[in-house]
């Protein structure tokens, strides 16, 4: 099967950010290549966020307006209509716990819930590197706008227990183009990697490469809005265009459709030793030219 790519809102610089962790970690024993390298997030790719919350449980919450949409690669969301109220409900396969994350009852599974949006949390996997161990997991929120939140998204949980612990897997048809890939494909991220890189995956629709001044990152992006600013350029096979930054670069082309959905991959080069979008546009050639079927 082939499966057609996805956008969201803007990439940044990503890798300046890990450059600097990556900065903070120099005396410590750094993880080998074969664990760097690894896709630790792979048992999470296939999983569908929409499929969640097409759930029975959703209903308990209200009717829902339309069908449930990617917001972007791994993340879904829809919005119910109550008793006298409109519900946004957001369900993100890949959310990062945190150290204030608190342990919830949601009838079942083990859970935390903690963050800005009151997410509940169901753990899949956690990944170390650098001395630094992070843990994620399955995660699910109700936008109520008052102090309601938490409440209101425990009771979602509650009804979504099943399918957090047993997660439906994407079939053939389903929308998310990327479903199941993974944005640091092995081909280029072993040509990428030295003992001094720092790999970053942190959703499943990002990832960064960055050594101790420079860095590269990947990003799949699900959006309405077409790729319009910045300089044209031909990357691959694609029209696109380069978006230049303070000593960075970003390169950003359409790959698919899936309705009014446009599929955007951005890669991002930070202080290069070339010039930047020079740079960038070298590296967009490179992912364009991937396989990733």
């Amino acid at each position: 099967m082939t499966r057609k790519p996805f956008r969201r809102q803007g990439f940044a610089v990503l890798a300046m950010i890990a450059a600097l962790a990556a900065g903070c970690s120099e005396e410590a024993t750094g993880p080998t290549p074969a664990e760097e390298l690894a896709d630790y997030l792979k048992p999470m790719r296939d999983i569908s966020p929409c499929a969640i919350l097409a759930a029975p449980a959703v209903a308990q919450l209200g009717t829902p307006n339309r069908r449930p949409e990617l917001s972007e690669s791994g993340k879904c969301t829809v919005s119910v209509r109550g008793q006298n109220e409109s519900l946004h409900l957001t369900v993100d396969v890949i959310r990062e716990i945190n150290r204030d994350s608190k342990a919830v009852d949601i009838g079942g599974p083990s859970a935390v819930v903690g963050g800005s949006y009151c997410y509940v949390i169901v753990p899949k996997v956690e990944h170390t590197s650098h001395n630094s161990t992070r843990k994620y997991g399955i995660g699910v929120t109700v936008n109520h706008g008052d102090d309601r939140t938490c409440e209101l998204t425990k009771s979602l949980a509650r009804g979504l227990k099943d399918v957090l612990v047993n997660p439906p897997r994407y079939g053939p048809h389903d929308p998310d183009p990327f479903g199941g890939r993974d944005p640091c494909p092995p081909e280029w991220l072993a040509t990428q990697y030295s003992t001094t890189s720092m790999v970053t995956r942190s959703q499943l629709g990002w990832c960064s490469v960055s050594g101790e001044w420079t860095g590269v990152g990947v990003h799949f992006i699900v959006d309405r809005r077409p790729v319009t600013e910045g300089v044209d350029a031909q990357i691959g096979r694609f029209r696109g265009k380069l978006v230049p930054g303070e000593d960075s670069c970003t390169a950003r082309w359409e790959v698919g459709r899936v309705g009014e959905q446009i599929a955007i991959v951005e890669a991002s080069v930070s202080r290069p030793e070339v010039p930047p979008c020079e740079a960038a546009h070298n590296f967009a050639n490179t992912i364009a030219a991937i396989d990733w079927r």
